[in-house]
């Protein structure tokens, strides 16, 4: 028996389609309106899918016309409450690329009678974004006609799917693959000031070369570990047992864990709920940036706090599915992430996910879901991340990079050898619209990680999945640095530090990357301070205060220069909407060094609240503004 021709089917799907429409218009005759039948609301992708589930429920995004908040007072309050519920760290990184309006529309939630309508029609819940104000569902395909229906419903899509390429050996790992570091650990040293000389390899132990090739260990060196930078991992769940994470006196730093496959904060295997294995991807990933075992293993930003997101379900013969990697990255975005390590994708043109997943021209920087919800992350501040994918071997169009990689406001990882060649199966660029992509490059061949296996081993991974974690745990280092950068900063400042930055490709894209040399490119405008020399003579300076965040009190350095006798000028203290909180200083300012203190209180006396708060420096037409967070 012959199977039946795609298009014969796609034909006698749509006439299906036309025909439970028709019953469904039928049976709502005599009572009342009858809701409307849109086929014209579903995707054609979504209509593939339901012919090739033979009639079995599908995955389908259900997209809302509004956000029932309209545009008066109602919305302004939407908004309030949205803010209100959003952490002080959030509200600052925010801040960098928003303004004083840390909020939009991309934060107010779902309508719940929207969902209710939806849930009604007898589909089962499965995400809810307020990204795209939209809801994921399973259903099927009477139940999606239904939804179709719904008044509140402006269209249908497929939830995309893709399965993981077999490049990666993260799946299992042989004993004879592990390795015990000598049994006598080596004390990791104090930082080191700038210029000092790089530590020796043994104080990294298996991490050393590949910590070396990206200048992570010059950026250690100079004192930068990832100190107060908040990290979110998107993976399939880790296990943190090994040694590197519990080393004594210094333990991970995980600020929240959440298993957006099961609705819980277990992202270790569960038994009977998770397949054998499944945490081991997470646990290399994590451990290239988090573990710290000296003489053994350090991680690229061992210092950083950590979120753990849980997104992906792996068996083998089940497709990854998109919505729970956006859940994470909003869930992220709220509790205040300042960069997103993900080695996940979305694209798959092979059989038998080619009517699941996003095809060569969907990958345009605006199309697929996930690019869309990491473009709206970096829009709120964050650095996203993300790998390149494995199918670089694989005939055109196969060989192009996973959705969210094309997205033109994130960081595409690929994957060199530890001489900097190219990966075979590293993905390549360019982008639908012809943009460069990858951005950078790191190791993701023979990658040393924790062991999954063996709590005290230490083993080598292969894919671009790896060079992802090394990239991102160099970006903490440089936000580290440079707090106030925005997104673009840190892009425009890792491209200008690869070494084929004047000749950027679609195979290496700029380069190997040099962090440290990166950390030279950053412009001083995004230093949270320095000097202003705007205009002749006169020269302002404003430190970071200290501490920062603070509880009751806070320490603001200040300097003029360049000119002689006083100035006039000021130190002010504003909220995030711009209202003036205190004056610390104002009149006549005298040249040299100075300081003032905060005592979290307002001109009239009262206590401010947590939050964002900013102190500007300013004389004549010159000024300095920094951030600071107070957190009662």
């Amino acid at each position: 028996m012959h199977p039946e021709p795609s298009g014969r089917r796609f034909v006698c799907l749509c006439l299906s389609l036309a025909a439970l429409a028709s019953a469904h218009l039928v049976s709502a005759a005599g009572s009342g309106p009858a809701p409307r039948a849109d086929l014209a609301a579903m995707s054609p992708p979504l209509s593939r899918a339901i012919a090739q589930a033979n009639s079995a429920p599908v995955h389908a995004w259900i997209y809302f016309k509004d956000r029932a908040v309209g545009t008066g007072e109602i919305r302004i309050r939407a908004l309030r409450r949205a803010e209100s519920a959003l952490p002080a760290h959030t509200l600052w990184r925010r801040s960098k690329t928003m303004g004083v309006n840390v909020v939009d529309e991309t934060d107010v939630p779902v309508s719940n009678d929207y969902a209710a309508q939806v849930l009604a029609t007898g589909a089962t819940r499965r995400e809810v974004s307020r990204y795209l104000n939209a809801m994921s569902v399973q259903a099927t395909t009477a139940q999606l006609l239904a939804i179709a229906g719904l008044p509140c419903v402006e269209r249908l899509d497929l939830v995309r799917s893709y399965q993981r390429s077999e490049i990666e050996p993260w799946s299992g790992e042989a004993a004879s693959d592990i390795v015990e570091a000598p049994p006598t650990a080596i004390r990791f040293p104090e930082p080191r000031p700038m210029g000092a000389a790089a530590l020796d390899s043994t104080q990294y132990g298996y991490s050393w070369k590949q910590l070396r090739q990206i200048e992570v260990t010059k950026m250690h060196d100079a004192g930068y570990h990832g100190e107060g930078v908040l990290l979110c991992i998107l993976d399939a769940g880790a296990q943190t047992n090994h040694s590197a994470f519990n080393y004594p006196g210094h333990p991970l730093q995980v600020a929240a864990r959440r298993d957006f496959i099961q609705g819980d904060t277990i992202i270790a295997n569960q038994a009977g709920k998770d397949s054998t294995g499944q945490d081991s991807h997470g646990t290399y990933t994590l451990s290239t940036i988090g573990a710290y075992f000296p003489g053994r293993y350090l991680g690229a930003a061992y210092e950083c706090r950590f979120l753990l997101g849980k997104t992906e379900y792996v068996p083998t013969e089940t497709p990854i599915e998109e919505d729970h990697w956006l859940a994470g990255t909003e869930w992220a975005d709220s509790l205040g992430a300042d960069v997103i390590s993900s080695s996940l994708g979305y694209r798959d043109f092979e059989a038998p996910f080619v009517n699941s997943s996003y095809t060569y021209p969907d990958l345009d920087g605006h199309h697929a879901t996930t690019t869309r919800a990491a473009e709206i992350a970096a829009a709120h501040g964050i650095v996203v991340v993300n790998a390149m994918g494995n199918d670089g071997s694989l005939a055109y169009p196969g060989n192009k990079m996973i959705a969210p990689a094309d997205a033109d406001s994130i960081i595409s990882s690929g994957a060199v050898d530890s001489t900097g060649v190219v990966a075979s199966f590293s993905s390549k660029g360019p982008t639908w619209d012809r943009r460069i992509k990858p951005d950078i490059m790191a190791r993701g061949v023979k990658t040393w990680t924790v062991a999954y296996s063996n709590n005290t081993g230490y083993t080598q991974v292969n894919g671009t999945s790896f060079s992802t974690p090394l990239t991102a745990g160099a970006v903490a280092l440089l936000l580290q640095k440079f707090p106030g950068a925005k997104p673009i900063d840190v892009i425009n400042a890792i491209h200008l530090s690869g070494d084929r930055s004047s000749s950027p490709d679609t195979v290496y894209g700029w380069g190997l990357l040099h962090i440290f040399g990166a950390s030279l490119s950053v412009p001083l405008s995004v230093d949270s301070g320095g000097t202003d020399r705007g205009l002749p003579g006169l020269s302002l300076g404003l430190a970071p205060n200290s501490p920062n965040p603070f509880h009751v009190s806070t320490r603001i350095h200040y300097a003029l220069s360049g000119v002689a006798g006083s100035r006039r000028g000021s130190l002010k203290v504003f909220d995030v909407s711009g209202r003036l909180v205190v004056t610390l200083r104002e009149g006549d300012l005298a040249p040299g060094a100075h300081q003032a203190i905060w005592d979290g209180r307002r001109s009239d006396g009262s206590v401010a609240r947590t939050g964002i708060y900013f102190y500007r420096l300013q004389s004549g037409t010159q000024s300095l503004t920094r951030r600071m967070i107070l957190i009662r």
